[in-house]
């Protein structure tokens, strides 16, 4: 597989969903999956590669980058959510 993240790189990523351990799961673009300790659902984040392997690396968050407000559908996603917690 090609553009595989060598360990020390910071990358960015979305995490999608939680693993079995807890950890976030994230995809990049050419589909190699990303293992970001500390990440959580829908959070997109800078993350350091502490692993590398042939079809899945781990990863550690740097920074947690703030949700874009200005989105399209942000807001009505948003209400679904409170809606979904009164």
């Amino acid at each position: 597989m090609e553009d595989i993240p060598i360990e020390g790189s910071v990358i960015e990523v979305t995490v999608f969903k939680l693993g079995r351990e807890g950890d976030g799961i994230a995809k990049l673009d050419n589909g190699f999956l990303v293992i970001v300790k500390g990440g959580k659902p829908y959070q997109r984040v800078k993350a350091k590669i502490i692993k590398s392997a042939h079809t899945y690396c781990i990863a550690e968050v740097v920074e947690e980058i703030p949700a874009d407000t200005t989105a399209k559908g942000f807001e009505r996603g948003r209400k679904a959510a409170h809606w979904a917690t009164d």
